[in-house]
């Protein structure tokens, strides 16, 4: 049996909604915004370390130079094989590396990675920030990946993701793994979706108005 026009218009309803939702609660595809954020791109020998200035293709990060290690001391990286020492070679005073990425201003970015203590007990920090948001992180604990998430909004069309170690010289906080990726984008202005939803009603509604069956008229002689 067919379906009535009414059935056939309380489902393009529920499309509508769903559409409508689909817009307010919108997330991107899970794909790190970050390169290089494993310190893989750029080989260094096995049980081995290097360290690579600003410019070096497929770096990716800017700032001070990146130390690369891959199992250096038999220490493992957190995912992957290499991974990155903040306070890199040679002394340049405090380190810092950056990198810039495309955002959505308003928009809410998810931000992991490891870190770890190269040396036990010397109170290793190192500051993170991006967006909205900065903390200072400390590590005490030698050759143990630590584990941290937080989430942060973008406050224009490009966000920079900025480490800087607060310890002077070139021993300490290395880290690893770095992910950034989409939340959620922000819910678009009232204005943008209240007339649109407004007008694809009225278009349903006068649709069904106009396929109302006409009535039969039946001529007498």
């Amino acid at each position: 049996m067919k379906k009535g026009f009414g059935q056939h218009f309380n489902f393009i309803l529920v499309l509508l909604f769903t559409i409508v939702c689909a817009i307010l609660f919108s997330s991107a595809a899970q794909a790190n915004l970050i390169k290089n954020g494993g310190f893989e791109d750029i080989d260094v020998p096995d049980r081995s370390w290097r360290y690579f200035s600003q410019g070096t293709p497929n770096l990716a990060w800017q700032g001070s130079n990146v130390e690369i290690w891959d199992s250096l001391f038999g220490f493992e990286a957190a995912e992957g094989e290499q991974y990155g020492e903040l306070n890199a070679h040679p002394n340049q005073g405090q380190f810092s590396i950056y990198q810039t990425f495309d955002t959505v201003a308003g928009g809410i970015y998810d931000l992991s990675f490891n870190y770890s203590a190269r040396r036990n007990n010397k109170n290793e920090q190192f500051e993170v920030s991006a967006g909205d948001f900065s903390q200072v992180l400390t590590s005490n604990i030698r050759f143990n990946w630590q584990d941290f998430a937080t989430e942060f909004t973008a406050l224009s069309d490009t966000t920079t993701i900025t480490f800087t170690a607060l310890n002077r010289g070139t021993l300490g906080n290395l880290i690893d793994n770095i992910v950034i990726t989409q939340n959620r984008l922000p819910i678009p202005e009232p204005e943008l979706i209240f007339p649109l939803t407004f007008a694809l009603l009225f278009l349903l509604l006068r649709a069904r108005y106009h396929r109302k069956p006409k009535p039969i008229r039946i001529k007498l002689d």
